[in-house]
């Protein structure tokens, strides 16, 4: 992928405009090319809002094999173009990092009108300071310095993630219930259970919602001919759905 990044800041600090464009090898057919490119737009925005936004996405197919998604769905990619995209304005704007960051942060009751995604709760604040605390970031910076062209010191980024592509795509899933004569249930899902503890969490899950223990249910997932929908499975979304 190629980033484009352009972000107008005021004295103060302040960003009031931001600009992204992508540029993204999607091999030679689309896959998942087009919705990681909807889906790094969807979050464009998120971690440092602005009242002025501009995002294109181009998807170029080419002579090599398929590019589809692969833990993060576009998100490490955006994570590295922006947060050192950030970095090089506070260096020249004199900024420190993180202040810098902090006075651009996204916070409570903000609206994202791209994905139509308000933040409820938000805890980067503190981790901020708990982050900075612990690395003694002000001792530590102090100590940067610069040698044969590289720096050497400590920095910091963020990142925001959402566990679906909504609403670039829209993902459907569902869940039966049978319950047996001895008291136990039966759980069906569509889910793939490959480690990540699917099974367990919707056990866990079912039984609170009709109020047995999560040992008493038996979970068949993954078995076309016994489980109801599940579209896809990806970006961590099992549960959410």
């Amino acid at each position: 992928m190629v980033f484009k990044l352009k972000t107008g800041v005021q004295k103060d600090g302040e960003i009031i405009v931001r600009s992204m464009e992508v540029i993204s090898n999607t091999g030679a057919y689309s896959a998942h090319g087009h919705s990681v490119c909807g889906n790094i737009g969807g979050q464009f925005s998120v971690l440092y809002p602005a009242p002025n936004l501009s995002y294109k996405a181009t998807t170029v197919y080419i002579n090599l094999l398929i590019a589809s998604a692969m833990r993060g769905y576009g998100i490490p990619q955006l994570t590295f173009a922006v947060e050192s995209h950030m970095d090089n304005i506070a260096q020249e704007m004199k900024w420190d990092p993180i202040e810098f960051r902090e006075k651009n942060l996204c916070k409570i009751g903000d609206y994202n009108s791209v994905n139509g995604f308000a933040i409820r709760s938000c805890g980067l604040p503190e981790i901020i300071a708990k982050g900075k605390s612990i690395i003694k970031w002000d001792e530590k910076r102090a100590l940067d310095k610069l040698v044969s062209g590289k720096y050497y010191g400590v920095g910091m980024a963020l990142f925001s993630y959402f566990q679906s592509t909504f609403p670039h795509n829209v993902e459907l899933a569902g869940a039966r219930i049978m319950m047996n004569e001895n008291g136990s249930a039966t759980l069906f899902i569509g889910c793939a259970e490959i480690g990540q503890g699917t099974d367990t969490t919707m056990a866990q899950i079912a039984a609170e919602a009709i109020g047995i223990k999560a040992e008493q249910i038996k979970v068949i997932g993954s078995d076309t001919a016994l489980s109801v929908l599940l579209i896809q499975a990806l970006m961590h979304q099992d549960e959410p759905m």
